[in-house]
């Protein structure tokens, strides 16, 4: 069952959304730019001062599409820059998107496109812009790391270990082993044992050998 993220504003100010909105103004002091928006407004016979009445422009479907066209056109994500554009097609008005960024985060789990071996070990992705710098993608990270990390909840196997076992050094592993397959033997030979196999900075006292004993007859039962 999907959990309910909350996001507290992680796009305010966010490294990825200054960038696009400096791009937007650029855009809006280009003529080539200037011009289609004039071209779309003539098109349709779009008043901008009428900024009251509903002159029909808001249901017009063709309209919007000529609006996502554009927004397309110049590199922009429709999706979120649809709520800048429209604006100032429609009123001269200059509206700063409410929630995009540079980076975007996906749950793939119902994305067909990939396989299905990628959407079970990958179920969460995040979508790089190819304008997006190294500062960019931390950026978004950090902002934006509650509502991934709520998200790959939603596919954790509690049952898996991943990232919950402490890395131990191969020769204390190998050390543990050596030292629970001679486990049938007195402590005190098993300790002169390990002296002679690992060297005489790895010899331990009896009752360290008792726990690691447990710990490795403990840790296999698991297994």
């Amino acid at each position: 069952m999907n959990k309910k993220v909350n996001i507290k504003d992680p796009y305010v100010n966010s490294k990825g959304l200054k960038k696009l909105w400096n791009y937007f103004l650029y855009l809006v002091e280009k003529p080539d730019f200037l011009e289609k928006i004039d071209g779309i407004r003539t098109k349709y016979n779009i008043d901008i001062n009428n900024k009251l009445e509903d002159d029909g422009n808001l249901s017009n479907q063709d309209l919007f599409k000529d609006i996502i066209a554009l927004a397309e056109e110049y590199e922009l994500d429709s999706s979120t820059w649809l709520t800048s554009i429209a604006p100032l097609v429609l009123w001269n008005i200059l509206a700063e998107p409410a929630c995009t960024d540079i980076c975007i985060t996906s749950d793939n789990i119902n994305d067909h496109d990939l396989s299905e071996n990628e959407r079970r070990h990958y179920p969460v992705s995040i979508r790089i812009s190819p304008y997006a710098s190294k500062r960019d993608i931390l950026d978004y990270i950090n902002r934006f790391y509650k509502y991934i990390s709520q998200t790959q909840e939603n596919y954790k196997d509690e049952s898996v270990k991943i990232g919950r076992l402490k890395t131990r050094k191969d020769a204390i592993k190998k050390r543990n082993s050596f030292i629970y397959e001679h486990k049938h033997l007195p402590t005190k030979e098993i300790m002169q044992l390990v002296g002679k196999e690992f060297g005489l900075n790895s010899i331990i006292d009896c009752a360290y050998i008792g726990k690691i004993i447990a710990l490795e007859n403990k840790k296999r039962k698991e297994v």
